[in-house]
This record gives structure tokens, sequence and C-alpha cells, in this order.
């Protein structure tokens, strides 16, 4: 974002990614701030691997809700999975300046496909203790929690939600204290 004497501030642009609006802790926070973000003049997108979540219709109506994932999958890992090539389209059609990929496997999509370029930002979003939630989890995640701890590795910054997350997280990524919030 550059200002130029005698052209207006062009807005932040903020993308976040979510497997769906169904329901959920970190679904909520990001409608909730989604929702703040975008009354206040940022331009935010939200990218959803299944639309027709329930929390759709608690969003400002200044957010724009983007499928990128078939309906028609109803595992929400397998989904996420599904959108490896749409949301690699998406990032490097579409302007941004801050990419929040929220949730484990959303994280790991997020890291492999986004555009590492000067500007722009990802931001990884977590809700839980990253090693319990990845331990009760279905085999495929279990199996890809290596990569998972990567792929936040990889991000700018860490937004913990939950009380004690960013203790445990800073144990177990490579991520100084300073990036986590």
């Amino acid at each position: 974002m550059s200002e130029s004497r005698g052209e207006p501030k062009s807005k932040l642009k903020i993308l976040f990614f979510v497997p769906t609006l169904a329901g959920g802790g970190a679904e909520k926070h990001v409608v909730r701030v989604a929702s703040y973000l975008a009354d206040h003049s940022v331009d935010v997108t939200i990218l959803v691997a299944r639309t027709g979540g329930a929390y759709e219709d608690q969003l400002s109506s200044r957010v724009s809700v983007v499928g990128i994932g078939p309906n028609r999958i109803r595992s929400c890992t397998l989904s996420v999975l599904a959108c490896v090539f749409p949301l690699l389209r998406y990032l490097r059609a579409n302007p941004f300046d801050f990419f929040v990929p929220v949730l484990n496997l959303s994280v790991l999509l997020g890291a492999l496909c986004f555009p590492r370029q000067k500007g722009k930002q990802m931001v990884a979003l977590l809700q839980n203790n990253l090693t319990a939630e990845i331990d009760g989890s279905p085999l495929l995640l279990r199996l890809l929690r290596r990569p998972i701890h990567a792929a936040y590795a990889e991000c700018n910054g860490l937004i913990c939600l939950s009380h004690g997350v960013e203790t445990v997280s800073y144990t177990h990524l490579t991520l100084p204290t300073s990036d986590l919030v």
C-alpha cells in the first residue's frame, strides 16, 4: 500500500481462507473480525472450500465470500485438499496485502500456494493447541503433522485465538515470540 501525493490511499486488502463457515469457534472469530474490518474501510474477502455455511448470513454485506472448492465433497479435510489449484489461481489473479489461512490444513495449503512476493504477508490463525489438535485428528492429518508445523513456520506471523495456545505453539514452531499475537 503506497500513497502518492494527490492520490487517495488504496484500501488494505485482506484475504481469509477457511474450510467452511458452517460453524466452529475459529470460523466465528473470522466472521467477527472480517465484518469489523470491512465496516472500517478494509477490503475483505473470505475464500471457503465449501459455501453455504450458517455463519455466512452473519457477515457484513461488505465482506465478499468466494467458494473455491467443490460443495459435493462432504469431508472438510478432502474439500480443503481439493482447493489446491483453485487457491493457486485465485492468489495469482487477485491482489491482496494479507493472506490469512485459518486452521491447520488451510495453513498447509496456504503455505504451498502462497505467492512469496514483496508486500504480501501470510499470517496464520490458530484456534487450538496445535499438537493436541493434530493428535486427535483423522489419520491423514496426523500423517501431515510435520508439513503442517513447517507451514506455520513459513508464515510472517501467527494469531492465536485461545489462551495458552501461543506458548504451546512457540514450543513446537520455529517462530520468534515477536511473531505471535
